[in-house]
């Protein structure tokens, strides 16, 4: 979890991407590395994404 802080406080201080391009990178980012299937990620993440927005 605090990998996903540091680049999520890297690109919106650094590269000055909006806060929640950056955490929406750094979650695909984080569901690639151990491997999930892309389709896995994408499907968690529009998941994450939908419980949050309702």
């Amino acid at each position: 979890m605090n990998k996903m802080f540091s680049f999520l406080d890297h690109y919106h201080a650094k590269v000055k991407w909006h806060p929640f391009i950056a955490l929406l990178l750094a979650s695909v980012i984080l569901g690639i590395i151990p491997r999930m299937d892309i389709p896995d990620v994408a499907d968690a993440v529009q998941t994450g994404a939908g419980n949050i927005f309702g």
